[in-house]
């Protein structure tokens, strides 16, 4: 069976909470696996907090998300997401 030798980061990745609760859950130890698993979780709390942001934004202006996907305009250009 050959290793690859991983990078600090990805040392990091599988030593952080999410990285130890995600190998000790797996049945049978597939490191990259894992550090795919634990990329996924970090996008999807990055996702969840744009959505929560877009939320916020909804709220605070009284807009109807719906016509802005439907026009298909570019949120940023309303403030959103600071860019």
């Amino acid at each position: 069976m050959k290793t690859k030798a991983l990078t600090q980061k990805e040392l990091d990745l599988i030593n952080s909470k999410s990285g130890l609760r995600i190998l000790l859950n797996s049945k049978k130890v597939d490191l990259n696996k894992t550090l795919e698993r634990i990329d996924n979780e970090i996008q999807l709390k990055e996702l969840q907090g744009q959505l929560i942001e877009l939320q916020n934004w909804v709220i605070k202006n009284q807009k109807k998300l719906s016509s802005y996907l439907k026009e298909g305009m570019p949120l940023e250009k309303e403030g959103l997401f600071g860019e």
